[in-house]
């Protein structure tokens, strides 16, 4: 600030100090204004090299470390996998740990309720089990798993039994279902409910690229006569709002607004992912020729003429 006020630099200190307990009234940036911290320490050094990312190298170990717990899966299953297929799954577990990593940083930065610790948490420990084993399922190509729908979940829960299948197929029908409920609701929110809310792309974006690409993997593996009938109407009807919703929000925040063009296209992407699904089809052809009311096979009724 001295050499500002030497230079001749206009300048506009909004607060000094962050004031977390605004966190509730305006959001996460409301709260964070400050050139220092709520516990009145420094938030970033003042002198010295500029740093686009201070905390490079936590973020680094930390992508690191969950780059290799999600590939765990793939290694104790994958066989005799090509060097190319190893590229490939390590290529994609490192992103989906960058995306994570990111998605936690802005996630401990915005977190101050119990509800959204909670919610960080759940997204996270989502991103990092859907993402783990699609990778799997990338690696034993003979066997690709398909998530159970959401349905079939319903339908067990009420029965008090355990889904019919295996149980990476309800793992991912879990994942897949709360990840879905979670981008709607929160587009939802984006669209109605704006202001002050974050825009947690990141996190979005793991489960949504992981269940495409476990999507398009089943329909090259599988094909068209191996993909088995599945009621997929939740799934779809859950698709169909959150591609609308996302790409309102999108529009009306306008093209100045990369994030918000960022969480409209993972949106989308999340979307492809059901909509894609083969597996739909068939069953709701069969819901439909079900519904018609079978003609009455029982003989009509003697005449009581006379």
């Amino acid at each position: 600030m001295v050499a500002a006020e030497r230079e001749g630099i206009g300048l506009n200190v909004i607060e000094s100090f962050d004031q977390p307990w605004k966190r509730k009234l305006e959001g996460t940036v409301g709260g964070h204004w400050g050139l220092l911290g709520g516990d009145r320490s420094p938030k970033f050094s003042l002198q010295g090299p500029v740093s686009g990312e201070p905390e490079w190298f936590l973020l680094f170990a930390l992508s690191s470390g969950l780059a290799a717990l999600m590939l765990v899966p793939a290694v104790r299953r994958g066989k005799r996998l090509s060097a190319v297929r190893w590229l490939c799954l390590a290529v994609a577990a490192a992103i989906a740990a960058a995306l994570l990593a990111q998605g936690l940083r802005d996630g401990f930065d915005g977190s101050r309720t119990l509800w959204d610790w909670l919610v960080l948490a759940i997204r996270s420990i989502t991103g990092v089990a859907a993402v783990a084993l699609m990778l799997e399922a990338l690696a034993v190509a003979a066997a690709s798993p398909m998530p159970q729908p959401i349905a079939a979940l319903l339908g067990a829960v009420q029965s008090r039994r355990w889904p019919v299948g295996a149980w990476r197929d309800t793992a991912l029908g879990v994942l897949r279902a709360v990840a879905l409920f979670d981008a709607a609701t929160s587009t939802l929110c984006l669209l109605f409910d704006p202001r002050y809310r974050d825009f947690s792309t990141a996190l979005l974006a793991v489960p949504a690229c992981a269940f495409l690409l476990l999507t398009l993997a089943g329909r090259y593996w599988r094909g068209r006569d191996g993909m088995p009938d599945a009621d997929l109407r939740e799934e779809r009807l859950l698709a169909v709002v959150l591609t609308l919703a996302g790409i309102a929000v999108a529009v009306l925040e306008g093209a100045a607004n990369h994030q918000a063009l960022a969480w409209g296209a993972t949106a989308v992407l999340f979307a492809l992912a059901i909509l894609l699904d083969r597996r739909g089809k068939g069953a709701a052809a069969n819901h439909r020729r079900n519904s018609v009311i079978a003609p009455s096979s029982a003989p009509p009724a003697a005449s009581s003429g006379p």
